[in-house]
Formats: C-alpha cells, structure tokens, sequence
C-alpha cells in the first residue's frame, strides 16, 4: 500500500506544473534582479559567447570588426535565445526607436508587422504610447541632432542629455506600465520586441549597480 501511495504521489508530482519553472518560460515575468545577476555572471556570459555561432551576416560582421580593433568579446546576447536577458529599459527604449525615430515608412510597416501583439490593447495604442513617452521621444531627436551636427552642444550640454534621456526613458517606461497595465505592456515588450534584439559587449561586463542605475533612471 505504501509503494503504490508512493507510486501515485510521484506520478501526481511529474504532472503538476512548477510555478517557477512555468515563470522561467516567460521573460517578461522574471525579477529584475535575477535578469541583473545573469547578466553580469561572468562565467555565464563566457558561454554565451561560447555558445554564439557566425549563422548570420550581422553577427560575422561584428566578430569581424571585434578582431580588427582588437577587442575580447565578453558577452554575446540574443533575444532569440535569451530575450529575459534584456532589461526593460532596453528593450522600450528600443520599441520607441523603432516606432517613432524610423524613417515614416519603416514605421509603417514596424506597426504592420507588431498589430497581431496589440489585440488587448486600445485601438488608439501608439497614439498613446507617443503621448506618455514624449518627452523621451524629444531628447532622443535632441541626441539626433547633435549626433548628425545640427546642432552644437558644449561638453555640459551633452552630459545634460544623457542624463535627460537616461531619466525621461524610465518615466516614460513607467507611466506607459500604469496607463496600459505592467504585467500586459511587459508581455508585449518580450514578446513582441526582445525576440528581435542582440547586443556584444567588448572588453569588461557591466556591474549589477550599473545595469540597476540605469534601469531607475540613472538617479
């Protein structure tokens, strides 16, 4: 009686679902700490590189490049492998770019291409969107600008930007979490726009304060 109790309690464990494992499949739902501390693992990312295969043209290019300057890759992501790699702030500040900082045309078809996300959404969701995040949209033409030499901008100026668009960037990856709902805008960031993203650090991994100062807005 006892082994088939056993039996039936094995049996009854390998068909119950792992809370935490059902919360490892889904990217937008890990803590920020955890994406912080498997970011900035060091022996982690070494397999990550190891694990990074030359399938594509961008990513020959960029070992290309690395050897050429001479740099030592020490991290390789893939939001096709590892989406919860990135953090929220990156992958926004990446959603805004795309689709408000594009050419009118590649904007078209970016929202095309992202409406099968946006079906729990307001019909009015990039209207929205642009209008809690417009003062980050502002600095970043600001950035454009003087990237492109539009305009001059003296060294107190510049550092006057990248604290402006670090700080406007969290306000407005917050204000859109409460106006559509953070869980369902967190969802639609990884699903939608993680997948899409890859990124190569050269030379020297970030810390944990790093990544975690810039993801509050660099208070």
């Amino acid at each position: 009686m006892r082994v088939s109790l056993m039996v039936v309690c094995l049996i009854l464990a390998a068909a119950t679902p792992d809370a935490n494992a059902q919360t490892v499949k889904k990217p937008w739902l890990v803590p920020l700490e955890e994406r912080i501390a498997a970011r900035t693992n060091a022996s982690m990312a070494r397999e990550r590189v190891r694990l990074a295969r030359p399938s594509t043209a961008g990513t020959a290019l960029r070992q290309q490049g690395a050897e050429q300057q001479h740099l030592v890759t020490v991290d390789d992501l893939s939001g096709r492998t590892n989406p919860e790699l990135f953090l929220p702030y990156e992958v926004f500040r990446k959603l805004i770019h795309l689709a408000y900082t594009t050419p009118p045309r590649f904007v078209e078809v970016f929202r095309e291409d992202h409406a099968k996300y946006l079906e729990q959404f307001p019909p009015d969701f990039w209207d929205q969107l642009r209008a809690v995040s417009s003062p980050y949209i502002a600095e970043l033409w600001r950035e454009e600008d003087i990237g492109r030499g539009r305009r001059r901008a003296t060294e107190a100026e510049r550092a006057e930007l990248g604290r402006n668009l670090c700080q406007s960037l969290a306000a407005a990856l917050a204000e859109s979490r409460r106006v559509f709902g953070r869980e369902r805008f967190d969802q639609f960031l990884y699903e939608a726009i993680a997948p899409h993203m890859f990124s190569v650090t050269y030379t020297t991994l970030p810390t944990p304060e790093e990544l975690m100062r810039l993801e509050r807005g660099c208070p």
